[in-house]
């Protein structure tokens, strides 16, 4: 399974588009690993996991051709994590000229529906032959199979109370290759601990959008303590073991001044390195 983090940030990017701490002066100045665009994910070239407001820079500078894109799977329907106005932009002939048959197919909430139906009338009832593409309202436990040749299931996550908020969980079907990817998400709720009894995952990739701020029992989003539990509870549950890579994910540049005091990136990438989690960040690629 090939796995390309396209974007690695919070809500608000990093840096935050008006903000002039030192942690967003840092990543303006830097680039490179610190410069982060809103959070999502490819997997095996076909597959999207949220389609955020920077997927246009984020896939090309990451390597990624939308164009061959078959399935978007959304995790909830935050603007930072699902902007449909670019999916309207699929429309023939005004916008693009598709060679490849058949459509594109979005799975989410009904929340992500409604929205999608806005910029393209009628994907939610499955009519989008203009767009190429239609809408699929995806219950959580329930799989999915998609053309990267992946079963993605989604699980309830703690986020927003007001919709249905999902993680994750993939398998790759011709290898058994299991990936997990949990974000915007507090310690997950007991129905999905409990269905990841025992489904041991290759990888695992947990929020931390709170970085340094919270503690061990963050709700609606992690920091790195509360990431640290959530693997041990994994680990208890027989969802990870000695041989699982954890990887921390969704940055917020608030976390890295914890009570006005400065960690850089390069500091808490070495931080989490400590605790046995690699560091995401935008055009990262990951093979399992």
């Amino acid at each position: 399974m090939k796995i390309t983090y396209i974007g690695t940030a919070a809500s608000e990017g990093l840096p935050a588009l008006f903000c002039q701490c030192p942690i967003c002066d840092a990543a303006r100045k830097n680039m490179g690993k610190e410069f982060r665009g809103r959070a999502g994910i490819c997997v095996n070239g076909k597959l999207l996991v949220d389609f955020p407001p920077d997927i246009y820079h984020g896939a090309a500078k990451a390597g990624v051709d939308l164009s061959q894109i078959e399935d978007i799977v959304v995790t909830h329907s935050h603007e930072d994590h699902f902007t449909p106005y670019e999916l309207s932009t699929r429309r023939e002939p005004v916008y693009c000229k598709r060679t490849q048959p058949g459509k594109l197919h979005v799975y989410g909430n009904l929340s992500t529906g409604a929205k999608l139906n806005g910029y393209v009338p009628g994907a939610a009832d499955g009519h989008g032959e203009s767009h190429g593409l239609a809408f699929d309202y995806a219950k959580s436990f329930e799989p999915i199979e998609t053309a990267a040749g992946v079963t993605v299931t989604m699980l309830p996550a703690d986020h927003d109370k007001n919709q249905e908020c999902r993680m994750m969980f993939i398998v790759e079907n011709a290898t058994g290759k299991t990936f997990l990817y949990a974000h915007d998400t507090g310690l997950f709720p007991e129905e999905t601990v409990e269905f990841l009894k025992g489904k041991r995952c290759d990888l695992i990739s947990l929020d931390c959008t709170n970085v340094l701020l919270g503690d061990e029992n963050d709700r609606n989003h992690m920091g790195i303590k509360a990431d640290i539990r959530m693997r041990q509870i994994l680990i208890e549950n027989g969802t990870a073991d000695e041989n699982t890579q954890f990887i921390v994910h969704h940055f917020s540049h608030n976390g890295f001044i914890p009570n006005g005091e400065v960690c850089s990136q390069p500091d808490f990438e070495k931080m989490a390195a400590d605790h046995g989690f690699l560091m995401s960040y935008d055009g990262m690629k990951v093979e399992i």
